[in-house]
C-alpha cells in the first residue's frame, strides 16, 4: 500500500456493481478498546441500598441532631433585634433554618399557615424562634 491510497478493510464486503464498498466505522479498531458501558444504578436503588446499611441512617440521623442546634442558633443570631413593622400586611410568624422548613411544608403543604401547628412547634422546640 502507498502512502495515498486509503486503506483496505481486511474482509472487503463484495460489492455490487460499483468500485464502492461499505466499510463498518469501527472496522479497523481492536474490540478490546471497545469499552462495554455499565448498567448505571438508579437513584431509588442506590437509596434502598443505601438505607439498608444501619450504621449510614444512624450516622445520617446523628449529624442531623448535631446540626440542628447549630442551624437554629444561626438564624437567631441573624434575627436578633429585629422589630416587626406594625404598619406592613405582612407578619413574621417564624424564623427557622431552610432545612427545617422544607422539612415541615414537605410532610404538609399548609404546614406555616395553620396556627395550631406554629403553636406545637414552639412548644416542642423551644429554640426555634416562632411568634
Amino acid at each position: 500500500m502507498t502512502p495515498g491510497q486509503p486503506k483496505q478493510p481486511a474482509n472487503p464486503a463484495p460489492s455490487k456493481g460499483g468500485g464502492i464498498q461499505a466499510v463498518p466505522k469501527y472496522s479497523s479498531i481492536p474490540a478490546i478498546l471497545i469499552r462495554q458501558a455499565r448498567k448505571r444504578e438508579t437513584w431509588n436503588d442506590w437509596l434502598r441500598n443505601a438505607w439498608k446499611d444501619e450504621g449510614l441512617f444512624r450516622r445520617y440521623l446523628a449529624m442531623e441532631k448535631a446540626t440542628t442546634e447549630r442551624r437554629l442558633r444561626q438564624v437567631g443570631r441573624a434575627m436578633q433585634g429585629f422589630q416587626q413593622n406594625n404598619k406592613s400586611e405582612h407578619k413574621l410568624r417564624a424564623c427557622v433554618p431552610l432545612r427545617e422548613y422544607l422539612r415541615f411544608k414537605a410532610m404538609d403543604k399548609d404546614f406555616w399557615a395553620d396556627d395550631s401547628n406554629l403553636r406545637s412547634l414552639k412548644r416542642d422546640n423551644p429554640n426555634m424562634l416562632i411568634n
